[in-house]
């Protein structure tokens, strides 16, 4: 009866009842232990079910049911739980993204610029400048649309352009570009510090510290030279290591059009506007501080910056724009907020001394992080996040990673540059492209059979994985030391 009623397999409903078993012990009938309180150990309990069932179930229920049970446990109410996790100014933050994320994707800003860069005739029979323009379309999919809508527009796009060239499914080239592709994505996506993976890994942080000091032009700056190398190696893979066979490319007479593809009035305006809120977004990070503006747009946050970007796009109300209704719901990703919701909401729990929980983590790690300089602790916690990234959920990776980096890195003492390590983790843990699990993004690769066969979602996966931890390493953190 149940298998007709509902979608899901009897291993989702066991991996369920795992998750809820795990809270029952927990309140129960595992001991608290000394600095741990009986609602610390609680605490715990609903933390690891909820990592269970990010992991083998869904990010939607798990997080809600964290909520519920934080309610319940003997932390706070209910009540004040859920006010306090919807009206975290990260959450606000990512909501208010996404609705301006819509207002891009609507105006179709992200097919315009694929539509130029392809056309161009520098790329006429040119196979690397074809490929290193291909790459910059999926960066500027990135910047303006979700990850998962990303991926759905490049990879008809490339479909398109190979079959212009006479490519067929499964030929090298074609595998190469959509797969590297997907990495380059990846990585152009967390450029701009304040989408999902961002406000997770940086609400710990404003959690733990009690501050919202985030430069997020060193975000920027950082990411941009990860990916900038990350497009370099890329390159030098299609040149000197794989060497897909480009010969269509360099005898083909494809009619790549979209030279002549001219803006409309509307279009004009979100571009130029996007790049004015940026702007703004970014000015309180490197102006002075004693400037009139800077001081106003302080005051307004980041929030009430992205609020009146709305309000003013409500107010114009363009002919060929969409309603507010529909900004609302367009790019909303509604998983992601509940993943950030919740996890935010953990790592401020994890701080209360009601728990216990922080002096318990300091009291485990002192004895093994002893004597351990900052750099090994770095590697050692973004190798295992790279690990769990790409058999898990990347937010719940993110937000399981985050606050623990945070506590064992109070731990450390004073050399440690904790926005260094968790932009680290950020650009470790949004890395999830070698199995299904790890992201909507692999999960969608994988289903591509006819054009991504056998193993190689897989085998590119687990080399650019291994690429970015190393780059991210020496780039990441190293840079990120300097700059934050």
């Amino acid at each position: 009866m149940l298998k007709q009623l509902s979608k899901n397999s009897p291993w989702y409903y066991l991996h369920t009842l795992i998750a809820l078993l795990i809270i029952v012990c927990f309140f129960q009938f595992v001991p608290a232990v000394a600095p741990l309180t009986p609602v610390g150990i609680r605490v715990l309990g609903i933390f690891i079910a909820v990592l269970y069932g990010w992991v083998f179930c869904d990010v939607v229920w798990p997080s809600l049911m964290g909520l519920i049970m934080l309610g319940m446990c003997g932390y706070d109410s209910i009540t004040k739980v859920f006010a306090s996790a919807m009206g975290n100014s990260t959450v606000i933050m990512l909501v208010l993204f996404c609705a301006v994320t819509a207002i891009l994707s609507s105006a179709g800003i992200a097919e315009y610029i694929s539509a130029k860069m392809v056309g161009l005739k520098i790329v006429r029979g040119r196979p690397y400048m074809l490929t290193f323009m291909l790459m910059l379309v999926m960066v500027a999919f990135n910047l303006l649309v979700s990850a998962t809508a990303a991926i759905m527009m490049f990879y008809p796009l490339v479909k398109e352009v190979s079959k212009q060239f006479g490519f067929k499914a499964g030929d090298k080239w074609p595998i190469f570009v959509i797969l590297s592709g997907s990495y380059i994505g990846c990585r152009a996506y967390q450029l701009l510090p304040f989408k999902s993976g961002p406000a997770v890994v940086y609400g710990s942080y404003t959690q733990f510290f009690g501050v919202n000091d985030i430069n997020y032009a060193a975000h920027m700056a950082c990411a941009f030279v990860i990916l900038a190398a990350s497009i370099g190696i890329v390159m030098f893979l299609c040149r000197f290591v794989f060497k897909p066979d480009v010969t269509p490319i360099l005898n083909g007479s494809a009619s790549l059009s979209g030279a002549d593809v001219e803006l409309t009035g509307h279009q004009k305006y979100v571009l130029f506007s996007f790049l004015v809120l940026l702007v703004l977004l970014l000015w309180p990070n490197v102006a002075p501080k004693d400037w009139f503006i800077t001081q106003f747009l302080n005051k307004m946050t980041t929030n009430g910056i992205l609020m009146a970007y709305i309000g003013v796009y409500v107010f114009i109300h363009f002919r060929d724009g969409i309603g507010f209704k529909d900004i609302l719901c367009r790019e909303m990703s509604w998983p992601a907020l509940y993943v950030t919701m919740t996890s935010l909401t953990m790592a401020a729990v994890f701080q209360s001394d009601a728990t216990g929980i922080m002096t318990w983590i300091k009291e485990g790690m002192e004895p093994f992080m002893a004597g351990k300089s900052a750099l090994v602790f770095v590697a050692i916690i973004t190798f295992l996040c790279m690990i769990v990234t790409n058999v898990a959920n990347n937010l719940a990776c993110l937000a399981m990673f985050s606050p623990l980096a945070c506590t064992i890195g109070l731990t450390l003492g004073g050399d440690v540059q904790m926005p260094a390590i968790l932009f680290s983790i950020l650009m470790i843990g949004s890395l999830g492209i070698i199995t299904p699990p790890a992201s909507t993004l692999t999960a969608y690769l994988y289903g591509e059979k006819e054009w991504l066969p056998g193993n190689c979602v897989m085998t590119y996966g687990i080399l650019y994985s291994l690429i970015n931890w190393v780059v991210v390493m020496v780039l990441g953190y190293g840079l990120g030391s300097i700059l934050f």
